[in-house]
């Protein structure tokens, strides 16, 4: 009878360990199935990072060029305005030279 009954504790034992043992499995493969999850998450942000960090320096080398044509543009403006500014200049002197010739050449005149 003893026989049996540690026979029956053996058995009881062998069975509640390998209940312990799938629970013990069961559990390392959801920390697996949620370690893979989050190491596919975190590669998907680096990927999303490396996308964005990709398109922000396209935009800014496109925004750099732009202000850089712009900033040509401008200059080429300021280049013209000086030139035309000169000519006015120089119109208007010519002008006040011709008035002034004309008042002496009426001066002389009258005399």
């Amino acid at each position: 009878a003893r026989e049996a009954e540690a026979a029956v504790r053996e058995a009881r034992e062998a069975e509640a360990a390998a209940v312990a043992r799938e629970a013990m499995e069961a559990e390392v493969a959801a920390a697996r199935a949620a370690m893979d999850a989050a190491v596919a998450t975190a590669a998907r942000a680096v990927v999303e990072a490396e996308v964005s960090a990709t398109r922000a320096a396209k935009e800014g080398a496109a925004c750099k060029r732009a202000a850089v044509a712009q900033l040509a543009s401008s200059q080429v403006l300021l280049e013209r305005a000086a030139s035309a500014s000169a000519g006015l200049s120089a119109a208007a002197e010519a002008a006040e030279r011709a008035r002034r010739e004309a008042s002496c050449a009426g001066g002389a005149a009258a005399a």
